[in-house]
Order: C-alpha cells, then sequence, then structure tokens
C-alpha cells in the first residue's frame, strides 16, 4: 500500500478522473467526484510516479520491467476485475505486443481506462 492512500484508488474512480481531466464525463454518479478529484491529485504524488522494477513470469521465463507505481496498480486492478494473475495479464500484452514490454503495459492500461471512461459518460 502507498503511503499516499493510493491503493484505495481504484480503476472506477481512476477512470473518472481521467475522464473527467479530459472534460468528458457530463455527469458522475453523486459521491464519486470528489473521490474521481482525489484520485487525479494522488496520480500527481511522487509515489505514484516513481519508476520501479518488478519481477514477473512470461510463459515460464522470469523477467523484469519498469514501470510506474500508479500503472503497477492498474494493472493489478484489471487483472483482479478480468479474474486473472498480473502474471497472466503481462503475457497476454506480450503476446500482441510490437515494442518494449513497459510501454506496451502502459499502452494497455491506458487503453482500458479509455475505454472503461466511455462507459461512464451518459
Amino acid at each position: 500500500m502507498f503511503k499516499s492512500g493510493f491503493r484505495a484508488c481504484d480503476v472506477y474512480n481512476f477512470r473518472v478522473a481521467v475522464a473527467e481531466t479530459a472534460g468528458t464525463v457530463k455527469r458522475v454518479k453523486s459521491g464519486k467526484k470528489n473521490r474521481a478529484a482525489w484520485c487525479a491529485s494522488s496520480l500527481l504524488s511522487r509515489e505514484a510516479a516513481e519508476i520501479r522494477k518488478r519481477s514477473v513470469v512470461i510463459a515460464r521465463h522470469r523477467t523484469s520491467i519498469s514501470v510506474e507505481n500508479a500503472f503497477w496498480q492498474a494493472l493489478q486492478d484489471i487483472a483482479a476485475t478480468r479474474g486473472v494473475s498480473a502474471n497472466r495479464l503481462i503475457t497476454e500484452i506480450d503476446r500482441k505486443r510490437n515494442g518494449n514490454l513497459s510501454s506496451a503495459i502502459r499502452l494497455f492500461v491506458l487503453a482500458e481506462i479509455m475505454k472503461s471512461a466511455e462507459r461512464v459518460i451518459e
């Protein structure tokens, strides 16, 4: 858990924060707007932006990736939502990637959040 409480910022709030930042959300369900604003500010924290090297297993081979804490947490939340491990989700990303794995993970997380933000817009 991050000291700043970033872990409490779930993927839903992250999606809403992204959508609000982009100015695309017309209405947000009551009580969510303040949490989304808090989430957006926590994403700018030093802790969320810190890049850490993490060991992962892809197709039974151990490797490491370097991603920001915010992207790692979002990836874990997406994996949990899908009912799979982070390693399994990373393996799927690895199969479809064209470049650097760390970049592919960031782009995957961004794409998932953008898809989810579209569902939030009413």
